[in-house]
This record gives structure tokens, C-alpha cells and sequence, in this order.
């Protein structure tokens, strides 16, 4: 993708060249999940595991073509962003996953985590370098309340009997989404574009980021 807002279409290829092992490993690690799609695709049918981490990178190609394509004929692009949940293969989670995870939740190598200054640290750089390279906002999933449990990085408290009490993330998703708008306003983004998911969002999380 370009400054302009235009997406090149030799982007999938540099994307994928970056992500394609750690993606690969992914499908590896979590086989068994991917097999069973890939039988029920093939009626029933034994599915050789080569087979199908082609088919999931193939899969993974084709999302990202048509995402290029509707690009190409729209007047704002915003991608699909979830800030609570981190895939536990990443690098960044295999160096900062003890203070980032909130494992009430863990499917197919992903895992929720809490908005800690360090994981917000993080999104903030992702999200800057999708502002730069061509999309014009972001939309977050999953900013309802979600408790932390890991008083070491301080999404939980623990107090002076040693009972650990989650905190609730509510200050924490706010501080993301206020970070957000100044990041958009800094890089000269007008109207700011920042689309947080409404199932049962608060109104205090949301406030920052409207404009």
C-alpha cells in the first residue's frame, strides 16, 4: 500500500513474504483444528497435512486479494482489528506474553490479553504503520469489559490476604482509544476514523476517540 490511500496489488505478495513462516507455524502447531476443517471441506475425506497448510495459505491469499480489490473501489478503508486477543506464536508475545496475557480464553493459538501500557505501546506502533500505508482508520472488536488476572503487570490487584481481584480493563480500553485519537490528530487525520465495536461498549471508552 502507498501514503495515498491506494493499495498496490504486489502488497499481498511483500505481506505475505514477511508473515508466511510465522503463519505456517501456526497452522502446524494447531493441526489437528485445521484438519478437521479441511475434512469436513472434503466430505469426509483424509486430508494430507501438506495439503492443508497450502490450502490455509492459499486461504490466507485470497483474503488478502479481495482485500485489494475492494480497496480499489472504495472511498475509505478501515480494517478489522481485535486489541484484547494475541496470537501466542507472534514474537512480540513470546517476549512480553507473561505480562500481557489474561488466559481466561485461549482457542487455535490465540489468547486474550489485557490492555497493559506495554501491549498499548505495541498497538499504537501496528496501527500507526496501517495509517501510514494506506488505510484510513481503524475498527476495534471486543472493547467490552474483560477482566485481567495477573497482579504482576497490574490488571488484577491483589490485596492483603493474598485473594487476587481482576481489574475490568475499562480505563485501560479508554486509554488505548485516547491514545488513538491523539495518534490520528498528530498525523493530520481528519475526520478521525476509529469504529469501536457496540456490543455492550461503554459510553467512557468510546468518548475519547469521537470527533
Amino acid at each position: 500500500m502507498t501514503t495515498t490511500g491506494v493499495v498496490e496489488t504486489n502488497a499481498v505478495d511483500a505481506w505475505l513474504a514477511r508473515s508466511l513462516d510465522d503463519f505456517t507455524n501456526h497452522v502446524h502447531h494447531h493441526i489437528d483444528y485445521y484438519r478437521g476443517v479441511a475434512v469436513r471441506q472434503a466430505g469426509g475425506a483424509p486430508v494430507e497435512d501438506e495439503a492443508i497448510v497450502q490450502g490455509q495459505i492459499a486461504s490466507l491469499r485470497s483474503f488478502c486479494e479481495k482485500s485489494v480489490n475492494v480497496a480499489a473501489n472504495t472511498d475509505h478503508l478501515i480494517p478489522y482489528l481485535d486489541p484484547r486477543v494475541q496470537y501466542m506464536n507472534s514474537p512480540e508475545f513470546r517476549q512480553f506474553g507473561a505480562a500481557w496475557s489474561s488466559p481466561q480464553a485461549q482457542w487455535h493459538g490465540v489468547t486474550r490479553v489485557y490492555p497493559t501500557p506495554s501491549f498499548i505501546d505495541y498497538l499504537l506502533d501496528q496501527y500507526r504503520a496501517l495509517l501510514e500505508h494506506g488505510y484510513d482508520g481503524v475498527y476495534l472488536d471486543d472493547m467490552y469489559v474483560l477482566p485481567g488476572n495477573n497482579p504482576d503487570a497490574g490488571s488484577a490487584v491483589r490485596d492483603a490476604d493474598g485473594v487476587v481481584h481482576p481489574r475490568m480493563g475499562i480505563l485501560a480500553t479508554r486509554e488505548l482509544v485516547k491514545r488513538l485519537a491523539v495518534l490520528q490528530h498528530e498525523m493530520g487525520r481528519s475526520p478521525r476514523m476509529t469504529v469501536v465495536h457496540m456490543t455492550n461498549a461503554l459510553l467512557t471508552v468510546k468518548s475519547s476517540g469521537i470527533r
